[in-house]
């Protein structure tokens, strides 16, 4: 915790201790920050109107350990989209975390989207983990349905993929 004295600014820096990271897939850490105002003091004129903003804000970092066995940019090769009852299952195989912008299922490649998961909120899914999203639309979906998905990646930008689910 820090506390920050009109017009000062602060500079926080991080530092790897070497201890316990997983060599072989990566690592998350939040960064959470806090900015709460000052109280307010009684103005001269009487008017005790005023309006004070608190931000938090959450910033993801990761640890990339160097040598990982394949490279980001193909880490949507190592993911399978399935049906589990009323729940899309996503199993991650890449050393990467992913982070989905957008997912959606769809009849075809310029179909009628069956369901559209792009507002869950578990939208990441760990390295060598998975995670499960509940579907309304099962009686739709069938072996031509398709996942169309976008994933954020190293620079921010999102790239958009169609791949097929798996029965």
């Amino acid at each position: 915790m820090v506390r920050l004295d009109p017009k000062r600014d602060q500079t926080i820096r991080l530092f790897r201790t070497g201890t316990g990271l997983a060599a072989d897939r990566e690592t998350l850490f939040w960064f959470n920050l806090l900015e709460i105002p000052p109280k307010p003091t009684k103005s001269v004129n009487g008017d005790d109107n005023k309006l004070q903003l608190a931000f938090r804000t959450r910033i993801k970092m990761f640890y990339r350990p160097a040598g990982l066995t394949i490279p980001f940019e193909q880490a949507t090769q190592h993911l399978t989209f399935s049906m589990k009852g009323n729940q899309l299952v996503i199993k991650n195989a890449s050393p990467y975390y992913i982070t989905f912008r957008k997912i959606e299922l769809r009849a075809s490649k310029e179909g009628l989207v069956l369901a559209n998961l792009s507002k869950t909120n578990n939208k990441m899914v760990a390295p060598l983990g998975e995670i499960s999203l509940s579907v309304a639309a099962k009686g739709l979906i069938n072996n031509t349905t398709q996942v169309f998905y976008s994933i954020i990646n190293d620079q921010g930008g999102e790239v958009l993929v169609i791949q097929k689910l798996t029965q």
